[in-house]
């Protein structure tokens, strides 16, 4: 018969528990990637039928303006956006979660509103939103200390050359080839979801889990 030590049965349950709390203080982020994943797991088998019903285009119901940043132009633009998103919001969520999803909903109805307005041109991908995150992601760095004041400058420097880059060449800085032959990168759309996190990360020190 073997016997386990009381310590280790304690020590177990206290690995269970803080695993179950790490992953409810992320459960926002880890259910968008989920249903992003169900969305965009027909791209890898070579269909498009969800995506196309789901995307924004002239004349397509309102509603889509909110499905289309769920919806990829390819498997490849689809990891490449999820990475960024849960790369963002598993540090962001943690520390300001309602701030992060009163500022994704702002960030998304400003961006529908301005492709409708301004762009008037099909729309997919979780890119904008990402943009979202990454500016307050900078917010909350800045709260950190002297160490997070540095890491939000090389955050900001970082995000304003990869903007920068694609409002001068029209194409992704790490992945030019990335959206195929129909896509179009919006380097307005990641620009307007920067300033939104930005603004939405303001006040954050002064209240950092509102």
């Amino acid at each position: 018969m073997q016997v386990i030590a009381p310590h280790l049965t304690a020590d177990v349950a206290v690995g269970r528990s803080g695993l179950a709390a790490a992953l409810r203080d992320r459960a926002w982020t880890i259910g968008l990637a989920l249903l992003g994943l169900a969305l965009n797991l027909e791209l890898a088998l070579g269909g498009d039928s969800i995506a196309q019903a789901l995307q924004w285009r002239p004349g397509a119901p309102w509603w889509t303006l909110l499905t289309s940043h769920m919806v990829h132009l390819n498997w490849r633009h689809f990891l490449m956006d999820v990475g960024v998103l849960v790369a963002l919001g598993l540090s962001v969520e943690p520390v300001a979660r309602r701030r992060m999803l009163r500022t994704l909903l702002a960030g998304a109805l400003a961006i529908g509103a301005w492709v409708v307005l301004v762009e008037r041109m099909p729309y997919r991908g979780l890119s904008g939103l990402d943009n979202v995150l990454w500016g307050l992601a900078i917010m909350c760095a800045l709260r950190e200390g002297a160490f997070g004041r540095w890491r939000a400058g090389w955050l900001l420097l970082g995000v304003l050359f990869k903007i920068g880059w694609e409002f001068s060449t029209g194409s992704l800085l790490w992945c030019p080839t990335l959206l195929g032959d129909n896509g179009v990168v919006l380097p307005s759309v990641h620009l307007l979801g920067l300033l939104v996190g930005l603004l939405g990360g303001l006040g954050h020190a002064a209240a950092p889990d509102s």
